[in-house]
This record gives C-alpha cells, structure tokens and sequence, in this order.
C-alpha cells in the first residue's frame, strides 16, 4: 500500500497542514503509530516554549576577573565557573598546554627542513 499525503486539522491553531507521504514514512520507520496533532510552525512553537522554560540561569561570580555572570547550570562547589570572556581565555590556554595548536603550517614555515637545493647545486650529480 503507497502512502499518501493526508490533510489534518492542527490542534492549536485550527489551521490545515499536510501530512506528507514523506513524513509517513519516517514515522512509521521512527515507530510512531499516530498522525501529528499539530502544524509544523505550532509543533516548532511548542518545541521552543519547553527549551525556554527547562533552562535556568544561575547567577555566579567569575572565578578569574570576579565579574558577575549568569551561567545554563548549578555550579558545583569544588570546580570554578568564569564569565564568557574569562572562560575563552582558560580554554584557550588548555588546549596549548595539551599540545593542541590550530595550524603549524608547513615544516619549512618553521624552519625545520631548510633548502637544501638540487642535487646538482650539492655537487652529487656529474
């Protein structure tokens, strides 16, 4: 049996949305057994009021500049917590005491494969 597109009535706003073939398919991969309730702009709607509402913001002081901040968690008692600039720098930091750089470019930028010229220039070729 091919599927095929459906118009429901969203629950929200009243609104007609296509439900596609498309999108049937994945919900029958995904093992979803009912057709969506709502539009897509509602269903995103919906989806960003809860993302809004579970992020608490905790008031803290930077550890390094002493800068008050707001911060998405509950910091622990025993690990410091830094404003956005501070928390850059410390990263930052890290990642050249671990040996980890960006781009060392090339062996000859520095400097440690010199020319040596060509095998005439060294007198090996006759």
């Amino acid at each position: 049996m091919a599927l095929q597109d459906k118009t429901l009535v969203c629950r929200d706003c009243g609104e007609e949305f296509v439900f596609t073939a498309g999108e049937q398919g994945f919900y029958l991969e995904k093992g979803l057994l009912n057709d969506p309730q709502r539009c897509p702009a509602c269903r995103a709607s919906r989806r960003r009021e809860r993302a809004d509402s579970q992020r608490q913001m905790t008031t803290v002081v930077c550890a390094a500049c002493g800068a008050q901040t707001s911060v998405p968690f509950v910091p622990r008692l025993d690990r410091p917590v830094y404003c956005n600039a501070c928390f850059e720098k410390v990263r930052s930091g890290a990642a050249e005491d671990q040996g980890i750089v960006e781009d060392q470019g090339t062996a000859e930028d520095q400097g440690i494969v010199e020319d040596q010229g060509t095998a005439e220039d060294q007198g090996t070729v006759e």
